[in-house]
């Protein structure tokens, strides 16, 4: 779960509100941050343009057995995304955080410039 001061999170929420929870972080003396949730899980992995592999029964965790065990080159289908889907993770993939272009302009507007965006569509 990403962290973030309490102006980003506000600055997310801002565009996200209901795709996000928020929650206070205390940690010794630093004040002002907060973990900053995605609540909302999408099946919308383009399989057919995306470089993954999956876990199988003869794995050391049979347990998992058909769901992904790594994804590069990550590309999601556009169309099975909801309109108004700010942010959100990916169902299989829980991984990657994928946020909009309008949450990435936020972000950049309340002063985060450290977040690496890739695009994924």
């Amino acid at each position: 779960m990403p962290i973030a001061r309490s102006l980003l999170a506000t600055a997310i929420e801002g565009v996200a509100d209901g795709d996000v929870q928020r929650l206070p972080l205390s940690a010794g003396d630093h004040d002002g941050f907060e973990v900053v949730n995605a609540l909302r899980v999408i099946k919308c992995l383009d399989e057919g343009r995306s470089e993954f592999m999956k876990w199988t029964v003869n794995d050391h965790r049979a347990d998992f057995a058909g769901q992904y065990r790594m994804v590069t080159n990550l590309k999601v289908k556009s169309d099975a995304i909801p309109d108004g889907a700010h942010v959100f993770r990916m169902e299989g993939w829980l991984v990657a955080l994928i946020v909009s272009e309008t949450v990435k302009l936020a972000m950049e507007n309340a002063g985060c410039f450290g977040a690496k965006f890739v695009e994924v569509t």
